[in-house]
């Protein structure tokens, strides 16, 4: 927004949408003080506060984010950890505070400060965006009546994070700032939780297999998108990385991501595998030059991996990954496991969608009592069962059509063969194959971070005007 730089006489000559937020600012704290709401007029200067914040520093903001929020997830599968540290007070927490900043940014990014300033890369989306966010207040006011700071209580929790896409998408809008958000995000995906494995070791013991992970879900997806963020980098050459160093790292990435046996991030990686085929992004010719060093790390991650389960779990490599895939097969709720578990999860939710389908049940009453292994409050472990119990059919179908308009919007991008050497490249091919990762990944749990930030930098890059796409 323009009024953030501009000078009283600019100010002065357009009586726009500037003046109209000061005066409307300017009524709230005449009101405010009017009435004594000392504290509410404190919160709101530190909020208009955090918001200039993330406005003019966005690099900086999502790495404060990334450091408060995403990294201390790293240690969750250490007994001691707790996450009461990330509250600032009155129930809310870190995230919160840079979320609703960052939302607000987006907001006052988004608004034209004048009649001939448009918006350079119209993907399409503004319409559904607006309509998928006016159907989320309605979801948060219609129930705070009966929930009352519950409704929008559950909303941060669920859906405030997607501020995060959007964020990045408008205030991302030069070509450095995103490869520099790209080095973080290699950075904090991957090496960081890579460094703390010993830590993480040290703290909660070396066993291993599905009751002994090293890192939460979250982190064994970011750990994998990590990687596939390097070599793309490699690729395209944003990042000089010899072989002799990215192997070792690629093997030891396969390798956590096989002992922690998340087989939602198994389902995740399949799908990378595929969608990199499909959009045809492999090098075959630079694969057979490097066929001596592929071989290699592939073997030796076969040695290790079978020798460790062999050693810790008295079973060998194959019988643990056809152990572990064959619930996602043969799937029968008599059996205790957690895709059975799932299962009984989702049938129970999906009851509640019949009593208001359209719209959904709205925030605020959480998930209630399942029936399940008593548990109270248990979301469905399914992005797409929770917005339709949330948010009902409409919700649903508005999510989808802005999924599938950037999915479409991505991939013709792709299409320009002129632009296929292009270093930027790099960031659409990273979208478009977290984005369909994530939604793999999704049928097994919600929003998370990483998906949400690599999404965010892959739309972002279409506002470059080679890779423009109009609706």
């Amino acid at each position: 927004m323009s009024f953030l730089n501009s000078n009283k006489s600019q100010l002065l000559r357009q009586p726009s949408v500037e003046v109209i937020f000061c005066i409307f600012v300017f009524s709230i704290v005449g009101y405010i003080l009017f009435y004594g709401y000392l504290y509410e007029l404190a919160f709101v200067v530190l909020l208009a506060v955090s918001v200039y914040f993330v406005y003019r520093f966005p690099l900086l903001s999502i790495s404060l984010l990334i450091i408060s929020t995403v990294l201390p997830t790293i240690f969750q599968m250490v007994p001691e950890y707790s996450e009461e540290w990330m509250l600032v007070g009155y129930g809310i927490r870190i995230q919160d505070v840079l979320l609703v900043s960052m939302l607000g940014a987006a907001i006052l990014k988004a608004v034209p400060s004048n009649k001939k300033q448009s918006i350079q890369n119209n993907l399409g989306l503004t319409v559904y965006v607006i309509l998928f966010g006016l159907l989320i207040c309605f979801e948060i006011v219609r129930n705070i009546n009966l929930y009352g700071l519950s409704a929008p209580g559950e909303f941060r929790y669920r859906y405030l994070i997607l501020a995060i896409p959007i964020y990045i998408t408008l205030l991302f809008s030069s070509e450095k700032s995103r490869l520099n958000l790209l080095k973080i995000l290699i950075v904090s995906s991957l090496f960081f939780p890579l460094i703390c494995v010993p830590i993480i070791g040290m703290l909660k013991g070396w066993n291993i297999g599905p009751e002994n992970r090293f890192y939460p879900s979250s982190i064994s997806l970011g750990l994998l998108y990590g990687l596939l963020a390097l070599g793309l980098c490699k690729k395209y050459k944003i990042i000089k990385i010899n072989n002799f160093f990215y192997w070792p790292i690629f093997s030891l990435v396969i390798f956590m991501l096989i002992i922690d046996s998340h087989r939602s991030v198994w389902l995740a990686c399949f799908s990378i595998v595929v969608v990199l085929f499909w959009i045809k992004n492999f090098n075959y010719s630079k694969r057979v030059n490097n066929t001596f060093l592929i071989i290699i790390s592939i073997v030796l991650i076969l040695i290790l991996t079978n020798q460790i389960l062999k050693f810790e779990m008295k079973t060998n490599l194959l019988d643990y990954i056809v152990g572990r895939t064959i619930p996602l097969i043969n799937i029968n709720e008599t059996h205790d496991n957690t895709v059975a578990w799932r299962i009984a999860q989702w049938r129970a939710q999906m009851t509640k969608l019949y009593a208001s389908p359209i719209v959904g049940e709205g925030f605020g009453g959480y998930w209630g009592f399942s029936g399940m292994r008593g548990d109270l409050g248990v979301q469905p472990h399914n992005l797409y069962i929770q917005t339709l119990v949330k948010l009902g059919i409409v919700g649903m179908l508005l999510y989808l059509i802005i999924i599938a308009k950037i999915f479409v919007n991505l991939k013709r991008s792709l299409a320009n063969d002129k632009l296929k050497s292009d270093p930027n490249t790099c960031l659409i091919v990273i979208g478009l194959v977290i984005l369909v990762a994530s939604h793999v990944f999704y049928i097994a749990y919600s929003f998370e971070y990483y998906s949400l930030l690599f999404i965010g930098l892959g739309v972002a890059n279409l506002q470059d005007k080679k890779f423009s796409i109009y609706a």
